[in-house]
């Protein structure tokens, strides 16, 4: 007769003195693991939203002469360590920061 569920812990925490332990190891990897595929997608999405603000800004350059200053950062405190990006258009290299207007919004 197989065993159900509950019959299958009772049975794991009579066998395992441990058992406690070997739970609180399993959630703690199953957390890393997870949050290690969350890093990774959100660093892929930042880098596609990075280079696709590159090509608009490249191409506005190439097709009207505006250029194009882009400081992108990551939102999240966890999830986003490290992510930034800053983006000069090649005819904006020596533009002064100071000339520039400011848009919170």
């Amino acid at each position: 007769m197989p065993l159900i569920g509950a019959e299958c812990f009772k049975k794991f925490k009579e066998t395992q003195p441990n058992w406690l332990e070997l739970l609180h190891a399993y959630n703690d990897l199953h957390k890393s693991e997870k949050t290690l595929t969350t890093i990774q997608t959100r660093n892929r999405r930042f880098q596609a939203h990075v280079a696709s603000l590159k090509s608009l800004a490249l191409t506005a350059s190439n097709s009207s002469g505006f250029e194009t200053l882009i400081v992108t950062v990551g939102n999240c405190l966890n999830e986003d360590s490290g992510l930034s990006n800053v983006y000069v258009s090649p005819g904006a290299e020596d533009v002064s920061i100071s000339s520039a207007t400011y848009d919170a919004h």
